[in-house]
C-alpha cells in the first residue's frame, strides 16, 4: 500500500467501522460498502446526479436516491446520508456530507396510534419540527471570497446559499 492512499485507507476503515456499528445497533437498515477509486473515498453505486437534479423536486431526488441505492447508508426513519473524501498524498483536499431526510415521513397529526403505541423516534415527527437536505462541504481549493467558503453548509436545494462554517 502508497504513502499516498494510507490516509484514504484509514478513512474507508473508519467509514465502513462506523456503519457496521450502526448496523449492529439497529440505527440503520441499508448501506454500501466504503471503496476507494483513486484518490476519492466513496460507496458503491456512486453516481453523481447533481448535475441533472438541480431542478427536480426534492421527492423526486430523493426517489432517485432511495432506488439506486446511491449512498453510504440509510437510516431507519429512511433518511439518507451520503459521504465522500478526495486525498491528495496526506491532505484531504475535499469532504462532503449530505443529508437527505425522507420525504415520507408522516406528519405527527397523521401517526397518533404510533405515538401512543410508544414506538422509538415518533417525537422527530412533530408538526413543528421542518426536515430539509442538508450538505456540509470543504473544498479549499474551490474558495472564493463571500461567495465560497472553505467550507459551508447548505440547507435544502439552494445551490448558492452557502452558511460558512469554522
Amino acid at each position: 500500500m502508497s504513502k499516498k492512499n494510507r490516509i484514504l485507507v484509514e478513512l474507508c476503515n473508519e467509514v465502513n467501522a462506523f456503519q457496521i456499528f450502526l448496523l449492529e445497533n439497529g440505527l440503520i437498515t441499508r448501506y454500501n460498502t466504503c471503496i476507494i477509486s483513486g484518490n476519492n473515498l466513496t460507496w458503491d453505486n456512486c453516481e453523481e446526479l447533481s448535475n441533472f437534479m438541480k431542478e427536480e423536486e426534492y421527492e423526486e431526488i430523493y426517489k432517485k436516491l432511495n432506488e439506486s441505492k446511491n449512498f453510504s447508508f440509510q437510516l431507519i426513519d429512511g433518511a439518507i446520508f451520503q459521504l465522500s473524501y478526495v486525498v491528495n498524498k496526506k491532505i484531504i483536499e475535499k469532504m462532503r456530507i449530505a443529508y437527505y431526510p425522507s420525504p415520507d415521513l408522516l406528519n405527527l397529526d397523521y401517526a397518533i396510534e404510533e405515538y401512543e403505541m410508544g414506538y422509538e423516534f415518533l417525537d422527530m415527527l412533530d408538526k413543528y419540527i421542518v426536515t430539509v437536505p442538508i450538505r456540509i462541504d470543504y473544498a479549499p481549493n474551490q474558495h472564493e471570497e463571500i461567495s465560497h467558503p472553505k467550507t459551508h453548509i447548505h440547507l435544502g436545494q439552494m445551490e448558492g446559499c452557502r452558511i460558512p462554517l469554522t
